[in-house]
This record gives structure tokens, C-alpha cells and sequence, in this order.
């Protein structure tokens, strides 16, 4: 039996040819360009996290801190 954890918003998992778990954060269809907010389009993109969850956790973690700076106009972490 395999234990299932809470993923982070926006983060998908893709079972693998071989049988691993790899995960993605995806930007939501709503906030692709050209889509704004502030006068700004989203400077964050869709990409791989990887295979290793502590990893991924952290990944997506940082991105959606960086998303939801975008959606309220904090420009700060968006280029950290």
C-alpha cells in the first residue's frame, strides 16, 4: 500500500514508464499569459520539481509563495 501526502497547490504527480512518481507544478489556465495582475503577466512558469518529495515540497512551496506574490503585487520573492 502506498501513502498518499497532501501535495502543494498547483503541483500534479505523473506516474512514469518505469513506475516512479514524478511531479510538476503547473501555472493555472487562468493566470498564463496573457493574462495580468498589477499591470504585470506572471514571471513563473510551468515546470518539473522532480521524483523526491521532500524536494518537490519545497520547490512548490517557494513557487506558490512567488504565485501569490504575483497575484498581490509583492514583487519581492518573484525574482529570488
Amino acid at each position: 500500500m502506498v501513502a498518499h501526502a497532501k501535495l502543494p497547490a498547483y503541483v500534479r504527480p505523473k506516474r512514469l514508464k518505469d513506475k516512479t512518481t514524478a511531479y510538476y507544478w503547473e501555472l493555472p489556465t487562468w493566470a498564463k499569459p496573457p493574462a495580468t495582475r498589477h499591470g504585470r503577466t506572471c514571471p513563473i512558469e510551468s515546470q518539473t520539481l522532480g521524483t523526491k518529495l521532500p524536494e518537490v515540497i519545497e520547490k512548490a512551496d517557494h513557487l506558490n509563495a512567488a504565485f501569490e506574490d504575483w497575484r498581490l503585487g509583492v514583487f519581492t520573492r518573484l525574482t529570488q
